[in-house]
């Protein structure tokens, strides 16, 4: 029969003899008996398949969860660190116009004046050669980097910024420097113009009446001294606070789109 040399082609028996005594019924009980079996079997793999699956879906989201609970608590503390930059901004800021305001107010006095001043009125440019070079916290922002929180973060916008942060101090360094520079010079020439004793005893030329009135004598009278004085107070009120405000703004940037972030989370 065909029906039947095809059954035993396909149960890849080696002779066919003892498939052709059985009748019709009792080759459809042996087909029907297989194929339930077959089909369990590819039910089973399937099973398992899908187990498998699902285990690796569930530890990858479980990964990824706790990873990101790692990220927003490193974020937590990058945006701690941001206020205290920020604060830390505000000071230098602070007092660096206070000093160069009092520099404003010594390059317009000249001798006739500044022998009028009281010992208090002197005494209100003691800190006016002094200044603030704001060094700012990034221990937190270079964890954060370093410990590859940067592709968790889903906001692009954000991930650049944090990424930049670090450069800040950079280019804050780059414009105190040129502030250091000008200071130099203008020590360099104060030395000179200054009198001798002043310069044996350091006590009596720092926050002293006697060695304020002589810086403010020197720059009202020699005019190397003046001029060096004009640019350290035109790098520091200018140039350097201009850095300063430059920084502040890109914090505060930094700041709401963190807090926007873990408002998100």
């Amino acid at each position: 029969m065909v029906y039947v040399d095809k059954v035993t082609r396909f149960t890849g028996a080696a002779s066919g003899a003892g498939i052709d005594r059985l009748n019709e019924g009792e080759l459809m009980a042996l087909i029907d008996g297989r194929i339930p079996r077959l089909a369990a079997l590819i039910r089973e793999a399937l099973a398992v398949l899908a187990a498998i699956l699902i285990a690796f879906a569930l530890d990858a989201w479980w990964d990824d969860r706790v990873e990101r609970q790692a990220m927003i608590a490193a974020l937590e503390t990058v945006a701690m660190e941001v206020d205290r930059n920020l604060e830390l901004l505000d000071q230098t800021r602070s007092y660096n116009q206070s000093s160069v305001a009092a520099s404003r107010r010594a390059l317009g006095l000249s001798l006739e004046t500044l022998g009028a001043l009281s010992s208090t009125e002197v005494m209100a440019f003691a800190d006016m050669p002094n200044y603030l070079l704001v060094t700012l916290e990034q221990g937190a922002i270079t964890a954060f980097i370093e410990g590859g929180f940067l592709p968790v973060v889903d906001d692009l916008q954000l991930r650049v910024m944090l990424a930049s942060l670090p450069r800040l101090q950079d280019e804050l360094n780059e414009e105190g420097g040129s502030v250091a520079l000008a200071m130099d010079r203008f020590t360099a020439r104060l030395m000179a113009a200054l009198p001798d004793e002043l310069l044996l005893d350091p006590l009596a030329l720092a926050r002293s009446e006697a060695g304020t009135r002589a810086i403010l004598t020197a720059i009202a009278s020699d005019r190397d001294t003046r001029e060096t004085f004009f640019e350290r107070t035109f790098v520091l009120g200018f140039i350097y606070d201009m850095e300063l405000v430059t920084s502040r703004e890109q914090l505060m940037q930094a700041r709401r789109q963190i807090a926007a972030a873990l408002e998100a989370h």
